[in-house]
């Protein structure tokens, strides 16, 4: 929005209702997930519309508005890219990552985009960084190319089943045998047993100590009032137990911010991942990507191979999954897949939750 300042500059502000709206629909569209279609609908339903006449924006008006780098902070002035003074609502990264994928699909407008690509946008080139898009070949079969936004890539046209059969590999490394389920939901519910009557008994340690500050505080006010000692002796007394009341105050946040879920919301956290992880294939697209952002951190594909990083704790399981040898061999203590999972380190340390 064009304001004025108080010394009379006219300036862009962003405006308070759409301003955070426009913020999304351009983190929504890169994701890949969106058709323009679609991506008007779901702003619409967040409240996104023209503020006189509060009617639809119409694709055009949309797609527009993706183009404009103006929502980088960044503006556009005769053929030149120039700095801009007013707030940014998107990255620039994210910004580069939409021009992509409309530069993709705008490469193949002669194609309604009736697929649901899965990967469009999840996946980088490996040779330039530029995203992965998916395109339709003969109607029917389904390759994925680098949407070359920054040049001439060497990277070739890469079938989907591919891809699909890399990335289902990945996800193989996060599914967790039954009897290892089975022996880390005993092993966290005794864990998190020790670990919470601990806890308890510091909180009780910490409480009975303040409560004790507490009745020094308040008998030595008594002793102010009765005139048993005099203000500067009271100043000096209540100033060090001031002191350690903060310190037993900080001790108790500290505790409080250490504290982590339950053990059992670890298991089931596990169990459901591993679940989804064996059965990926056969689920169906948005399934398949509502995972895929979940445990998916980067992915890059060059020359036929994928590398990816998954977000934790899924990292830490592929980790600890890769280190037993998958037959359940070795849980009793002193095993190797007993130190796999439960650490090195401590009785009974906790997986990443």
């Amino acid at each position: 929005m064009n304001t004025v300042r108080a010394d009379g500059k006219r300036i862009i502000v962003p405006d308070e209702v759409l301003g955070p709206i426009v913020t999304k629909i351009f983190e929504w569209f890169a994701s890949g997930e969106y058709s323009l279609r679609t991506l008007a609908q779901k702003a619409y339903g967040e409240g996104f519309r023209f503020r006189k006449s509060r009617s639809k924006i119409l694709l055009t008006t949309l797609q527009k508005i993706l183009r404009k780098r103006i929502y980088t902070g960044d503006f556009d002035y005769g053929g030149a890219i120039y700095k801009g003074s007013h707030e940014p609502l998107v990255t620039h990264e994210v910004w580069n990552r939409v021009q992509e994928i409309l530069d993709g699909r705008h490469a193949n407008k002669h194609r309604k985009v009736t697929h649901d690509f899965v990967y469009s946008g999840m996946v980088r080139c490996g040779h330039c960084g530029c995203s992965m898009v998916g395109e339709v070949k003969k109607g029917r079969y389904v390759y994925y190319h680098c949407t070359g936004y920054r040049g001439k890539c060497p990277e070739p046209y890469t079938r989907e089943e591919i891809l699909e059969r890399q990335i289902a590999r990945v996800l193989r490394d996060l599914v967790i045998p039954p009897a290892m389920l089975a022996w880390l939901q005993s092993e966290l519910v005794v864990s998190d047993q020790a670990e919470q009557a601990a806890r308890l008994q510091m909180a009780r340690r910490q409480q009975m100590e303040s409560e004790r500050l507490q009745a020094r505080m308040d008998v030595l006010y008594d002793d102010r009032l009765d005139g048993r000692i005099d203000a500067a002796t009271y100043d000096k007394k209540a100033s060090e137990i001031r002191g350690q009341q903060e310190q037993i105050r900080q001790k108790t946040r500290t505790t409080e911010s250490q504290m982590l879920p339950p053990a059992s919301e670890a298991v089931d956290l596990m169990m459901l991942t591993s679940k989804a992880a064996d059965l990926y294939v056969a689920q169906p697209a948005a399934e398949r990507r509502k995972l895929l952002h979940l445990v998916l951190k980067e992915a890059s594909w060059k020359g036929g191979e994928l590398r990816t990083l998954l977000r934790e704790p899924f990292q830490e399981l592929r980790l600890s999954n890769s280190g037993s040898d998958g037959n359940c061999k070795g849980l009793c203590p002193g095993g190797r897949n007993f130190d796999n999972w439960r650490g090195r380190r401590g009785s009974n340390p906790r997986p990443p939750t």
